[in-house]
């Protein structure tokens, strides 16, 4: 699916329709916090007002940019947008936060300035938040794009609710691009100041403990991966910060650990397979894993498959890349999932193997 005017030069004002209605209480406040964007804004902004849905604010938040940012987005002439400057770079987790103080809507939708929405995207999650009173937040399958725009591939995280929370346990399941929530909710929430990076995770796993969270089974956005992606640039605070969150999960979970199986739990969750350098390690990794499924194995709100598929696909990639074979082949976590086991193997070995032609 493409978005309208997707041929015409970035930046290029739209056409303002006279139909527009601007409404001082909209159904969506659209929040997106921009710093330094000029590269790929304007395609963001028109993939917004592209939306087949059209009762929504657009808030959109300068955090300081020293480009031509705010400049491009001055092109646009649609009523819907509204334009606030942060007096200087104050981070994403206070821009978001200004974001959600100054929504008007019944609902928010976040978007990042480098990634683009799908026409229904807005409509569909209206529909759904509207269907579903006990849903608070909502996110949706996605693309993952290159920065020109070249299609890569399709994520589809869980959708069903254990599936969800399951898989909250190990990743974030949510592209943050795709999030919808209930603005009462994120107005009562917030995002943490003390997680600079990885607040949407933490963010999405706070609102979890209130409320039902949901991915729909639709693609409704494209995902921008390039240099600038702060996953990319900051991967060891998000390293460290996901060290804080799973301290949390494990606590809330009930799951006693030490401090060992804490960092074991979390280099193997980033795939830091430099720290498993000996067969000791390995072990300490196997009995890990054994451990946190078995003691998820029983209880009713979470999907230990989903759970052993996430952990089994790390396990793997870890003992292939330190050539450890013979862990590879012999352990105590293939009597847990054969076959979910052996579909993770021989995936990594043809993902080898085609890297070598």
């Amino acid at each position: 699916m493409a978005t309208p005017d997707a041929g015409k030069p970035l930046g290029s004002p739209p056409v303002t329709s006279s139909w527009i209605r601007v409404n001082a209480s909209p159904t969506v406040s659209v929040v997106m916090p921009m710093h330094n964007s000029s590269a790929f804004v304007a395609e963001t902004i028109d993939s917004i007002l592209a939306q087949t849905f059209t009762d929504f604010e657009f808030i959109i938040i300068d955090d300081g940019s020293r480009d031509n940012s705010v400049e491009l987005v001055k092109r646009y002439m649609d009523p819907r947008i509204r334009l606030l400057t942060n007096r200087t770079n104050l981070g994403i987790v206070a821009t978001r936060n200004r974001g959600i103080d100054e929504a008007r809507g019944e609902f928010i939708a976040v978007i990042d300035s480098d990634d683009i929405a799908l026409p229904e995207r807005l409509a569909l999650q209206v529909e759904y938040l509207r269907s579903h009173p006990d849903t608070g937040l909502c996110g949706t399958w996605f693309q993952i794009i290159s920065s020109s725009g070249k299609f890569l591939k399709n994520i589809r995280f869980s959708v069903t609710p254990n599936g969800i929370r399951s898989h909250m346990l190990v990743q974030n399941c949510f592209c943050h691009s795709t999030v919808m929530i209930r603005t009462e909710l994120a107005k009562q929430e917030h995002y943490a100041e003390e997680f600079p990076v990885a607040e949407d995770y933490e963010f999405i796993y706070r609102i979890s403990r209130r409320t039902g969270i949901d991915n729909l089974s639709v693609c409704t956005t494209k995902y921008r991966k390039h240099a600038g992606n702060i996953s990319s640039v900051k991967r060891q605070l998000m390293f460290l910060a996901t060290i804080d969150l799973n301290r949390r999960f494990l606590t809330d979970l009930g799951i006693p650990f030490t401090e060992g199986e804490l960092w074991t739990h979390a280099h193997a969750l980033y795939y830091n397979d430099t720290v498993f350098q000996t067969e000791a390690s390995l072990d300490d990794l196997e009995d890990w894993i054994r451990k946190f499924t078995q003691f998820v194995r029983g209880n009713n709100g979470y999907d230990e498959k989903v759970l052993l598929a996430l952990l089994m696909e790390r396990w793997v990639v870890i003992c292939m890349k330190k050539k450890a074979y013979r862990k590879l082949w012999v352990n105590g976590l293939i009597r847990q999932a054969p076959l979910t086991y052996m579909s993770k193997i021989f995936k990594k070995f043809r993902k080898k193997m085609r890297s070598r032609k």
